[in-house]
């Protein structure tokens, strides 16, 4: 029996001195993992482009690893972003085009109906 329990602590120390040779960064992306598996975090292959807005500014991930999960509202991002101006973003662009074009339809409409309230009659009144 304390044969055994010394091969036990024999093989616990190898143990720990192999674990001490891996980086720590390897070590802390396997516990990520491991949180990811719990909250049942599933890749998302096709999603192609991410943006995170802060403020003024605009992180675009392009072609980064996307995972998530709905249901816990946890969304993890793997890769290379660059930080641009929110304003000009793609959808930042689109939304100003589609808010200009609001307008001008909006313009148009109150133009139709501006004839019909002239030609009615006026009462002055002294």
């Amino acid at each position: 029996m304390p044969g055994d329990l010394s091969k036990k602590l024999k093989n616990l120390k190898q143990r720990e001195t192999r674990a001490s040779n891996v980086p720590k960064s390897i070590l802390s992306e396997g516990e990520q993992q491991a949180v990811f598996r719990t909250l049942n975090v599933q890749p998302m292959p096709h999603i192609e482009k991410v943006q995170i807005f802060q403020g003024e500014t605009c992180m675009e991930f392009n072609r980064a690893q996307f995972a998530g999960s709905q249901t816990n509202n946890v969304w993890a991002i793997k890769g290379q972003h660059k930080t641009v101006e929110s304003a000009s973003t793609a959808s930042e662009i689109n939304q100003k085009k589609s808010i200009e074009e609001l307008m001008k339809l909006v313009q148009q409409q109150s133009k139709k109906e501006t004839p019909e309230v002239a030609d009615a009659p006026v009462e002055k009144t002294d």
